[in-house]
């Protein structure tokens, strides 16, 4: 193989290297984004399913399990990808989810949560339009929990009332006291 042949062929195997590494470099960064990306929307979701165990009180288990899920599935349709939410709103949304709900003294709430879905419908134009097509289904699961929370509070009131009494009123009739509640204790 003769000098010139040999200098082409190293020249080409540099160019080729060249190119390789100017056309991989984006391809790169895109890929290292999609992974900053993945690693946010992790985060959400170790927040969001850390909630689980501490329902509010009054609201069941499944339904507080119901309404978190339902949370984070809407967090991944909402930052399905940069292209749908940009990374800068995914961190933004992470770190207000974290300094709302890590290290909380107080109990959690259902409000809390919804605050978590309209906070969602800030990423983007994509993110909102989601978010107001799906809002009924999260305010149904919202309205349930909160039914099933005023039926604990109700019944937590109904086993404070004394029980019924039987009594005289001034006219000399009797009285009886506390009836409804007897009742809906016999029921």
């Amino acid at each position: 193989m003769t000098h010139s042949r040999r200098l082409f062929l190293v020249a080409a195997a540099i160019i080729l290297i060249a190119a390789v590494v100017i056309a991989g470099a984006p391809i790169y960064r895109g890929i290292e984004q999609v992974r900053a990306y993945g690693r946010e929307l992790k985060t959400v979701h170790l927040v969001l399913h850390g909630l689980e165990s501490k329902p509010p009180a009054g609201v069941s288990e499944s339904s507080w399990r119901k309404a978190i899920d339902h949370l984070a599935g809407a967090a991944n349709n909402v930052f399905f990808s940069p292209t749908s939410a940009p990374l800068d709103q995914l961190v933004d949304f992470r770190s207000e989810l974290e300094e709302r709900f890590q290290n909380r003294k107080q109990a959690h709430s259902l409000e809390d949560l919804e605050w978590a879905w309209r906070r969602m419908g800030d990423a983007s134009p994509k993110a909102n339009e989601y978010i107001k097509r799906y809002q009924p289904d999260f305010d149904d699961i919202i309205q349930r929990a909160q039914s099933e929370r005023s039926d604990s509070q109700n019944q937590r009131a109904d086993r404070r009332r004394p029980p019924a009494q039987i009594g005289r009123n001034h006219d000399g009739t009797v009285a009886i006291r506390h009836l409804a509640s007897c009742c809906r204790r016999l029921c």
